[in-house]
């Protein structure tokens, strides 16, 4: 259980906050403060914010997906009425390719600035959960685990996101971190 006022962790038998000293209240909806927003001075962010931020980064994301798919489709003839077409060995380099651009531009941005473009535009950024700078591997590993929470267009991500205390994915409670107001 967490306070409802200030988001530190409550005991269940504790009728008093260790952090801010209010009162429980006596009522199971006040002692647990539904899934609190704030703790430490964090205010953790929940999923419309995170998935503006997504929309962001995929927009640029996009641009290296179409330079480099259009120019692979170019040299191995795979240039369709439609657009283009790869399979075989040109596929599996594209995805490799996209895969190494998509891990190092959240793990560079997240490692280096605590936040990719769409985070930044959005005002939000990812921590450590003691509030301290996001490292490289705390970025690494909650980006490689994005593959299990962007499952179902992110439903997998932002189920357990709405489920955390702390507002985290699979990929921030591996890591260690948490994403908050900037």
């Amino acid at each position: 259980m967490f306070c409802a006022k200030c988001g530190k962790e409550v005991q269940e038998n504790d009728a008093f906050c260790p952090g801010c000293g209010s009162s429980k209240g006596g009522d199971e909806a006040s002692a647990q403060a539904v899934a609190p927003s704030c703790a430490g001075g964090m205010k953790f962010q929940s999923v419309g914010i995170r998935f503006a931020a997504l929309i962001v980064d995929a927009i640029l994301l996009f641009i290296p997906f179409y330079l480099i798919g259009n120019a692979m489709a170019k040299s191995s003839g795979e240039i369709t009425s439609g657009g283009w077409h790869l399979s075989g060995g040109p596929a599996f380099l594209f995805f490799l390719i996209m895969t190494v651009i998509f891990l190092g531009y959240y793990t560079l941005l997240e490692g280096g600035a605590g936040a990719s473009v769409g985070k930044l535009v959005c005002g939000i950024k990812v921590v450590d959960e003691s509030g301290a700078k996001c490292s490289y591997r705390q970025a690494v590993i909650r980006n490689i685990l994005r593959v299990v929470d962007g499952l179902f267009v992110y439903l997998v991500g932002a189920i357990l996101v709405w489920k955390s205390p702390k507002r985290q994915r699979l990929g921030d409670r591996a890591a260690g971190t948490v994403v908050i107001k900037k």
